[in-house]
């Protein structure tokens, strides 16, 4: 778990980071634990820019069980993990930038556990919406619809996709979410590693 490069190495800022032991992270753990990709949700990094990561593990075939009756994973042996990552702002303005600027709604994107990535609304972004600052927010301007508007938000981080009305005083708003997957490969050739859910709401 002990960072042996990356980009920016040469830098003096970053002179503090090499040979720093990661070990602690779960981007290292479950690569190392299981011998599949893995993405993170958003994790405030050692220089405190939020960022999700993604890690591949680097696995080596152990030759002197080649000829044993095992699986795949276990003719190989861990021998660390490769990185990437992305600030949780840069995903947002990616996000931004694929929206066209006549489209009369707004489009969101939360990590899997619920970490506000991307909205329109720029001030809750990298905020827990299940979270007291959030939450305090939520009340304040949907009072007592704001439960109603929870459980749509739970019931879509635990979905594939699907799409619910909210009606809060003169206004109805279609809310609509697709669960981002990526990675990690199950038995049925389906991507099955949760990154987050897309919404889109439309106010009517």
């Amino acid at each position: 778990g002990i960072l042996k490069t990356f980009t920016g190495i040469e830098k003096e800022q970053n002179t503090n980071y090499r040979d720093i032991d990661l070990s602690h992270r779960e981007y290292f753990q479950i690569p190392k634990q299981n011998k599949i990709p893995y993405i993170s949700t958003v994790i405030d990094s050692n220089d405190n820019v939020p960022r999700m990561y993604i890690s591949f593990p680097i696995l080596e075939i152990n030759q002197t069980r080649l000829s044993e009756s095992e699986s795949n994973l276990n003719l190989t042996d861990f021998k660390g993990v490769m990185v990437a990552s992305i600030a949780a702002k840069t995903l947002g303005n990616f996000l931004e930038g694929q929206i066209h600027p006549k489209f009369n709604g707004d489009i969101a994107f939360m990590d899997r556990d619920g970490t506000i990535i991307y909205t329109q609304n720029q001030t809750y972004i990298g905020k827990n919406i299940f979270g007291n600052e959030f939450q305090l927010y939520l009340k304040s301007i949907l009072k007592g619809k704001a439960a109603e508007f929870n459980n749509i938000i739970n019931k879509a981080l635990n979905s594939e996709s699907g799409l619910n009305e909210f009606n809060f005083e003169n206004t109805s708003t279609t809310i609509a979410y697709e669960a981002v997957t990526g990675l990690k490969i199950n038995e049925s050739d389906k991507f099955d590693n949760s990154i987050g859910t897309l919404f889109i709401t439309i106010p009517h």
